[in-house]
């Protein structure tokens, strides 16, 4: 059995808003996501480098 009244302009026609809203949406959430990793990568902490000097005196003189 096949589909009644298909017109296929017809349908281009009136899903093209629809595809260009998810387009959109996709797009918007995509920036949003990326400027995400860039907010954590940017809040991220970092290692501390270690403090000068001996910590546990192991070869050191008199250590």
């Amino acid at each position: 059995m096949s589909a009644p009244r298909t017109n296929i302009e017809r349908q281009k026609r009136r899903h093209f808003g629809p595809l260009l809203g998810l387009i959109v949406s996709i797009g918007v959430v995509a920036v949003l996501f990326m400027g995400y990793l860039f907010y954590i990568a940017e809040s991220a902490p970092t290692p501390e480098t270690p403090a000068a000097g001996p910590s546990s005196g192991v070869g050191t003189p008199g250590g």
